[in-house]
């Protein structure tokens, strides 16, 4: 029982029963998009180290290059040699913009190349994305607990 203040709840009951501000639904909207966002970047960059390793590796030349309009990424066309016949393939998500006639380690699956680095961004991005969220999201709600502890202590 509480004799010193009406007001405080006597009860852990009472006290998850209190009027406590909440966030607004369009903020956990906006952090949900957010994370939903970053866990998509995430699966882009593990698919595409995924198709890379698991393609046949090979060497190939840079043909053509252009941007994708996707920040600092590139679609380019390669050029390789097997068995001495020509082999043509799109790379896809490469990083900033390579040079025309410059080589790169490829993994090739049909008419698609996957360079190293092809889920890099997706990858680093996604991952410091879900980072900054869970801290922020960590330190919200630890502030608010702290507060509510030193409101009914």
């Amino acid at each position: 029982m509480n004799h010193e203040d009406p007001e405080r709840p006597s009860t852990f009951r009472q006290f998850l029963a209190l009027e406590r501000p909440r966030f607004p639904k369009w903020l956990w909207l906006g952090v949900v998009v957010l994370a939903v966002g970053m866990l998509v970047l995430v699966g882009v960059g593990v698919h595409d180290l995924r198709q890379y390793r698991s393609g046949t590796p090979v060497v190939a030349t840079i043909v053509k290059c252009q941007s994708s309009g996707k920040g600092n990424q590139s679609e380019c066309t390669v050029r390789w040699y097997e068995d001495g016949k020509a082999h043509t393939a799109q790379l896809h998500r490469v990083d900033g913009h390579p040079l025309v006639g410059s080589r790169v380690d490829v993994g090739v699956k049909g008419d698609d190349a996957y360079a190293a680095t092809s889920g890099r961004t997706g990858l680093i991005g996604g991952s410091i994305g879900i980072g900054v969220i869970l801290a922020v999201s960590a330190y919200v709600l630890l502030n608010r607990r702290r507060k509510r502890q030193r409101e009914y202590s």
